[in-house]
């Protein structure tokens, strides 16, 4: 392909009679002469390409003149004026809806006929778009010219004509895909939408900008047998009562590039991926209100609302793999969440040195939660505790001693605070130690009930220690640490209270 500068000389040369340079050749000059000619995409300034410019009609040999070919600039370089297709839609489609309209089960759906197809492919605008990839950064889909007439036509029957053309040219004219991110949530509830990240929000499910998440929740009442959300081999069924989602995590976001070269597709960088699993992260995150057990049970990206292509392309899910079923909900408050963005945020900024050491307990903590039965929840809080506080120790003797001295000091304020946490782990080590060794539960109705508020208290402890270590970066130094010149305490973190 060659820019305008070449072929314009050339042209102008055979024009008047001074013959075809040598340096472009025959073949290069029936290259201009084909439908496909290199004007119709190629760039006259670095600015970009003319995107309005048409391709010329087959030709065995050039006719055009200098001047011809400057008025043909001229005139396909400016705005085109689609008042003809409005006037085409009006006459072919309004008042014909039921002629192109079809369900598919509960949807309803429009053909593209022909001629619309036609209209379409004579916007350059469109063209460049068909055959590309969809950018929806965890997802790409081919757009054809069907997916641009379906759309127009779905949008014409709803808004009419002249609405239906001014949002197609909206989209067309968009160097990005607006987009909206969601992931449904189980195990948590809240009163209110809180912007829990910048740019990300927890929110009821009523308050979600989505159409197709509201679709879906309105009708779970009147349709038992609808599909479960996207697939019906999704791993969770989100239609029963206690997997049906109560809160949801989203952002808005404009995703770069639009669209991709099928041939010339980019590996994500891992900037791309860490972006990718921020709502999963989140998700995780929430474990250290309440403690609670918050679990992904959908993660989606979609076109924005107002997008034209929306529900006429596709979008990228995920779920979450289930590991202990989660059977209750806990509520959190606008108090709690406030008191969690500070860690949110310095989680997310410290990156990826920070998230090895806290993952693992951030993990366990959540599976402690959801377990109902006590050894469940002692093993997994016992693992919780020894990945915080033993993640990097060198010498493996007295794991028990060096588990309470840690914790002791990393949480105690003063040596009698240091005390009650050090007294509090041990039981915690012992208890978790007797269930891993004998899995048995006390007999005595008080001892079972002094495990289960040792246990309670152990979680919230797990909780504060976590917030304690993101606080800090995870940049503790353990010896200079219990030997007395330790780090003041996060000012949120509530240790053992």
């Amino acid at each position: 392909m060659y820019g305008f500068r070449k072929p314009f000389s050339a042209l102008r040369a055979a024009s008047v009679g001074e013959g075809w340079p040598r340096r472009y050749g025959r073949r290069r000059f029936e290259k201009f002469s084909q439908p496909r000619h290199p004007c119709r995409t190629h760039p006259v300034s670095a600015t970009g390409p003319v995107q309005s410019l048409v391709p010329l009609p087959p030709a065995t040999r050039c006719t055009h003149s200098f001047v011809e070919w400057g008025i043909f600039i001229l005139r396909h370089s400016v705005p085109m004026d689609h008042s003809k297709l409005v006037e085409r839609l009006k006459a072919e489609v309004i008042g014909h809806e039921d002629f192109y309209r079809f369900e598919v089960g509960d949807r309803i759906e429009y053909y593209d006929p022909q001629w619309l197809s036609e209209e379409l492919l004579a916007i350059p605008l469109v063209r460049d778009h068909v055959g590309r990839l969809l950018n929806l950064g965890n997802s790409r889909g081919t757009i054809q010219i069907g997916t641009f007439a379906r759309s127009l036509m779905a949008a014409c029957v709803e808004q009419g004509a002249e609405q239906a053309v001014a949002r197609l040219m909206k989209y067309l004219e968009l160097d990005h895909n607006p987009c909206c991110e969601v992931a449904l949530l189980g195990g948590v509830h809240v009163e209110d939408s809180f912007e829990i990240f910048p740019g990300v929000f927890i929110a009821p499910i009523s308050q979600v900008p989505s159409t197709t998440l509201q679709n879906f929740i309105a009708q779970l009442p009147q349709h038992p047998q609808l599909e479960r959300m996207f697939s019906p081999f999704a791993s969770v069924d989100i239609r029963e009562d206690l997997r049906v989602p109560q809160a949801a995590l989203y952002r808005e976001m404009l995703i770069r590039p639009k669209i991709c070269d099928p041939k010339n597709i980019e590996k994500p960088t891992a900037e791309e991926w860490n972006d990718l699993a921020l709502l999963s992260r989140i998700t995780q995150l929430l474990t250290l209100a309440g403690p609670s057990s918050p679990i992904m049970r959908r993660q989606y990206r979609e076109l924005d609302d107002d997008c034209i292509l929306k529900g006429h392309v596709g979008h990228g899910w995920a779920a979450t793999y289930e590991e202990t079923r989660v059977d209750t909900v806990t509520t959190l408050s606008k108090a709690e969440l406030a008191d969690l963005r500070p860690f949110v945020e310095k989680y997310l900024q410290t990156g990826e040195a920070l998230w090895a050491i806290v993952d693992v307990p951030l993990h366990r903590l959540n599976e402690a939660v959801r377990h109902k039965n006590l050894i469940d929840k002692a093993l997994d809080l016992g693992i919780a505790l020894e990945t915080l506080l033993l993640h990097n120790l060198s010498n493996s003797a007295q794991l028990s001693y060096q588990l309470r001295l840690r914790g002791a000091w990393l949480m105690g304020a003063d040596v009698e605070d240091r005390k009650k946490i050090q007294e509090t782990l041990k039981k915690l080590y012992d208890f978790r130690s007797k269930a891993a060794h004998e899995g048995k539960l006390p007999t005595k109705q008080a001892q079972l009930d002094k495990a289960t508020v040792l246990i309670a208290d152990g979680l919230r402890l797990c909780a504060s220690m976590i917030k304690t270590v993101i606080f800090m970066k995870g940049q503790i130094d353990w010896d200079h640490l219990v030997l007395g010149g330790g780090p003041a305490v996060a000012p949120t973190a509530a240790p053992h209270q």
